[in-house]
């Protein structure tokens, strides 16, 4: 019995305590989040574009998550014979945005690009919603707090560490060769408008940032920076652009969290500052709230015709990021 003992001990315990704690230890360090390894893991978002070789020439690009994808018509914004084309998508970040802009600009080499704030965006709370290579962004205490929505957070950390840390990249994950795609061009230029009726009046004080918990993420101020300096390479006149958000939204972030849009402004600044920045939470608050959102955060089908017609006018009077907080 003893040697069967000492025997499975050796075979099976000792080795599955020696997995347990490397998945441990390299599963809950904070690891570098690298250009390849998010060109590789957002491959199909960033290839879902073939649609712009149709296109001859394109005066803009939006680049945004939901609010613009929602909150922008293409087709209204644009002026005269102007061709803009909506890149935004569903809780889509920084990191994508410059890797849209990376791949498609040297072709279609837009005139000016727009890009939305959305300060959220700019938590670690916010990697639930994109690929799990992010999560090596996580430190240590943030894994733990991360393993309450997601247990299986240090196997993923563990994986991605492996895979593009240790240069298994391309032997784990070599990407196919580029299909051209024959795809067709969207009618509002990548638009999209919502229908459904206002919802969520008595919900809009829920804490989306969860400072506490994760903190903001660097990695993706460090990508605004990067848009910022392919610009200014490429002579490329980008504007950032802060969507609106519904009057009863605004009154809690007032109210709850002005010190979080500070502390989130003063990051944009050391990023991107004396950049052209344009819009405010309230520049809407003078229309019907419930024929204006779906949401407190996304403009109804008749919201973004307004607010694409107030745009394409501020475009031409944006004003300039300053050290001064000015978001509502």
């Amino acid at each position: 019995m003893q040697k069967f003992l000492k025997y499975f001990f050796s075979r099976y315990v000792i080795p599955f305590i020696v997995c347990a704690c490397v998945l441990t230890y390299f599963g809950s360090q904070q690891h570098p989040v690298h250009d390849v390894q998010i060109e590789n893991d957002y491959r199909d978002e960033i290839d879902s574009y073939g649609w712009l070789s149709k296109l001859n020439k394109i005066h803009g690009f939006i680049l945004g998550s939901s609010s613009l994808r929602y909150g922008l018509s293409a087709t209204t914004l644009a002026k005269n014979d102007e061709v803009w084309v909506n890149l935004s998508m569903d809780a889509r970040d920084p990191a994508v945005f410059y890797q849209l802009l990376k791949k498609y600009a040297p072709e279609k080499k837009p005139s000016i690009v727009i890009v939305s704030l959305d300060p959220w965006i700019y938590s670690k709370s916010y990697y639930k919603y994109r690929n799990p290579a992010m999560l090596l962004d996580l430190t240590p205490e943030e894994t733990m707090q991360y393993m309450k929505v997601n247990n299986a957070v240090l196997f993923s950390k563990t994986k991605y560490f492996l895979k593009y840390q240790l240069g298994l990249v391309q032997t784990m994950n070599t990407a196919p060769p580029e299909i051209p795609q024959k795809l067709k061009v969207p009618a509002d230029m990548g638009s999209v408008k919502l229908k459904q009726t206002a919802v969520n009046f008595n919900n809009v004080d829920n804490d989306i940032f969860e400072l506490t918990n994760y903190g903001w993420s660097d990695l993706q101020f460090s990508y605004l920076r990067k848009i910022k300096e392919y610009c200014v390479a490429n002579n490329i006149d980008l504007v950032f652009v802060v969507p609106p958000k519904r009057n009863d939204f605004i009154v809690v972030m007032k109210e709850k969290y002005k010190d979080v849009h500070d502390q989130w402004w003063q990051k944009l600044y050391a990023s991107v500052g004396g950049s052209k920045i344009v819009g405010h939470y309230s520049d809407l608050a003078n229309y019907d709230q419930k024929s204006s959102f779906c949401e407190a955060y996304h403009l109804s089908a008749k919201g973004q015709e307004i607010y694409s017609k107030y745009l394409q006018q501020q475009l031409d009077s944006t004003r300039t990021i300053t050290a001064t907080t000015d978001i509502f």
